[in-house]
This record gives structure tokens, C-alpha cells and sequence, in this order.
């Protein structure tokens, strides 16, 4: 073979060799490009299984900035936080914070971060956009783009760890039931139990919808509200009730709550007092000489079970109202002239009927307001009178009743 034939066939081979293991490299880096490319695309979150992303026990805590970071690394979900306008309502990066939920979505657990650091007055919100969260105000959210997609609103601005405490505003739509009483539990810090199986014999369950619209009510009132629509046209055993036992926000049905039983004693001195100091017979005797008499009426005012209620009724003001000077049910009273006829003893039988009387309509009165079905022989509920004491057995029912009938 010719020495030029040769060398162009050794230069051709040379660039076929060369060809050839320049594409490994080739292939390897794609290989490598699409290996992360897709690492990446399934690392990164979309909004919705970010947020949504439910975590048992979540505690985020440190500086504002701290936790909104702690929030974009649960999720997976870059965070964009509008400072400008949240230091301009007096949120500042800076700001101590603390949100913990027994169990929770990320949503959730931010949604609780805004509403203990936001102003009554300047709501915050946070909205998913173009694939990152974006936290500001809520009149920001819906004056930029009314059509976005809030997430559900912050519940309350503000609360307090009182039951009876005020809420600034309350905006549930339509949600589940278990959301509802959770951001009850965590906003008010009160100990929530509910018993889920008496409310799933009654047809209500955890996905049960719940919608609230409401501003400057209590918390009682709002679980009042919320258990209400719940509860549609079921009877008061059926019906899902909140009370508060032994420091436990408990929620159940009435059948559950009339199971148990409690004792509550209540002073009536004030209810069954009929004036019997005989001994004077010539000085008028006023209301002004009754009210200085020793009465505990400030401590019945502490009790449990409200005596306006009793004052209000019809047949104790035929007797000119209870307590006020001897008056008796059904009674005109104990007139002044009794007092000069000198007769003691016809004045110790009418003194004594009358407090029967009273005794007796008291006990009837109370009865009534929840049902006779609630007191023995059929229900679980007794009721006595031993001297100025009232007690009263009922079950946990009973008492809630009692305590709705009379607006307490």
C-alpha cells in the first residue's frame, strides 16, 4: 500500500475514534441534566401539597422573619413576605412569635402565626401565586387582584384565653368542622376534648361544613353558632352541645352529657325571705329597714344559675317579686297592719305558708325551664330545699340547658 494511502486511512480512523467517545461525555451530561431536572421538579411542591402538607404536632417559634423561614421550609414553598406594608402596620421582622397545633396543615400553622402577630385593624393574609406564598395584608390581597384565590381567612384578630372573651371577626367558609373547632382550641389556648363517636351517632362528623360570618361576638357564642348549624332540627339529646367541666371545653351530644352527674348547692335566703319580726307593733316597717338586714345576695350573684331569671317570672310578680319585703307568690303581701293587730301566732301561719309557697313555685319554676323529662322519676335531675339552700343534682345536660334557658 502507498505510504499516502496509508496515513489517510490511519487519519480516518483517528476521527472515527475520536466521534465516537466524544459522544459518552455527550450522553452522560444529558443524562445528568435531566437527572436533576426532574430531582428538582419532584423536590419542589406545589402550592397546594405544600400548604396542605399535615405535620403532628408543628411548633414553629423564634423572630417573625425566624418563622416565616421555618414555614418555607416545611412546606417546600418559597415565601415572599410583603415587609414594607407589615412593618407599616407594626409587624417587624424582629417580632417574637410562637404557633403550636396538636396536629395541623401548614396552612393552618401559618394562618395561626398571622393571626397572633397581625393588628385588629390590619388583617394579615397569605395568598399562593405564581408558585411561591405571598404574605401581606388582607386589604392588599383583595384590592390587587379580587380574583386571586385567598386561602381561608385568619379566623379571629383578636383573642384571649377566655371562653367569654371578645373575637374581632370570625370568616369560615365552609369549612370542615374538625378545622373549626382546631382553630377554636389553639386561638383561645383552652383544653378542647370532643367526643367524636356520640356526635357520629347524631349524624355529624368531622367533614361536617361549617360556615361563621361574624364580628365582635364571644367565643361562647361563636361555638354556640357553630354547633347550632350543626346540629339542624335534632332534639335536645341529639343536638351537639359545648360545656365547660372541671376546666375542659367539652363537645358531645345530649345523650352523651346526660349521662354524668353533678351537685351545685345555691343560696336563696334572698328568694324565700319573708319578714316575720313580730315584736314590732306600732313603727312602720319600710323597705329601707329590710334592705339593711343581713342577706347574702352578692354571693347568690355568684352562682352559677342566674335569680333574675326567677325575678322575671309572671307568677312572682303577681306577688310583687320575690324577696321585696315578704312578698309571697299569688300574694298581695304582708301589709303593715299585720304588724299592729298583735296577733303573733296568726302571723307565724301565714309567714310559714307563704315561704311554702315560695319553696314550691321555686321548685316548680326551675323544673319547668328545662322539661320534666329531666328530673326524677324519668330523668337523672332532683331537686331540694333544706333551709335558705338550694340543691340542685342534674346531669351535665341539665345544667347546659338550664344555663340557655336563662341567657346565662
Amino acid at each position: 500500500m502507498p505510504l499516502f494511502g496509508l496515513a489517510e486511512e490511519l487519519y480516518a480512523f483517528r476521527r472515527e475514534l475520536a466521534m465516537k467517545y466524544a459522544v459518552i461525555p455527550t450522553l452522560a451530561l444529558c443524562f445528568f441534566l435531566v437527572t436533576v431536572s426532574s430531582v428538582q421538579a419532584a423536590g419542589k411542591k406545589s402550592p397546594t401539597q405544600g400548604m396542605g402538607l399535615k405535620i403532628d404536632k408543628p411548633s414553629i417559634t423564634g423572630t417573625v422573619y425566624d418563622c416565616f423561614q421555618q414555614i418555607g421550609k416545611l412546606s417546600g414553598m418559597e415565601m415572599k413576605i410583603d415587609w414594607e406594608i407589615l412593618v407599616a402596620t407594626g409587624v417587624k421582622p424582629d417580632t417574637k412569635a410562637i404557633a403550636k397545633a396538636s396536629k395541623a396543615t401548614v396552612g393552618q400553622l401559618l394562618d395561626l402565626l398571622l393571626l397572633q402577630v397581625s393588628s385588629p385593624k390590619y388583617p394579615l393574609a397569605w395568598v399562593k401565586r405564581d408558585g411561591v406564598i405571598l404574605v401581606t395584608t388582607q386589604v392588599r390581597l383583595t384590592s390587587a387582584r379580587p380574583s386571586s384565590r385567598v386561602t381561608r381567612p385568619v379566623a379571629g384578630n383578636k383573642t384571649s384565653s377566655r371562653k367569654g372573651s371578645s373575637v374581632t371577626k370570625y370568616d369560615f367558609q365552609a369549612i370542615s368542622l374538625s378545622d373549626a373547632l382546631e382553630f377554636m382550641r389553639t386561638s383561645t389556648n383552652l383544653n378542647f376534648h370532643v367526643n367524636w363517636n356520640s356526635l357520629a351517632s347524631s349524624g355529624i362528623d368531622k367533614t361536617s361544613e361549617v360556615t361563621l360570618q361574624a364580628s365582635g361576638i364571644t367565643v361562647a357564642h361563636a361555638l354556640d353558632i357553630i354547633l347550632d348549624s350543626v346540629s339542624a332540627d335534632l332534639d335536645k339529646f341529639g343536638r351537639a352541645y359545648w360545656i365547660v367541666d372541671r376546666g375542659v371545653v367539652t363537645i358531645a351530644t345530649g345523650d352523651a352529657l346526660n349521662t354524668k352527674t353533678r351537685t351545685k348547692i345555691y343560696n336563696v335566703a334572698d328568694l324565700l325571705h319573708v319578714v316575720n319580726d313580730h315584736r314590732v307593733t306600732s313603727r312602720r316597717i319600710d323597705r329601707s329597714d329590710y334592705r339593711r338586714n343581713d342577706n347574702p345576695r352578692d354571693d347568690y350573684r355568684r352562682d352559677d344559675y342566674p335569680r333574675d331569671d326567677y325575678r322575671r317570672d309572671d307568677d312572682y310578680r303577681r306577688g310583687g317579686g320575690i324577696g321585696g319585703g315578704g312578698v309571697g307568690i299569688g300574694g298581695g303581701g304582708i301589709s303593715d297592719s299585720d304588724y299592729g293587730r298583735g296577733n303573733s301566732d296568726r302571723n307565724d301561719d301565714d309567714n310559714g305558708e307563704k315561704k311554702e309557697t315560695l319553696r314550691e313555685g321555686l321548685i316548680e319554676l326551675i323544673k319547668n325551664t328545662i322539661g320534666e323529662d329531666m328530673w326524677q322519676p324519668t330523668g337523672l335531675g332532683s331537686i331540694k330545699i333544706f333551709g335558705d339552700k338550694l340543691i340542685v343534682t342534674q346531669s351535665l345536660l341539665g345544667f347546659k340547658l338550664m344555663s340557655q334557658r336563662t341567657g346565662n
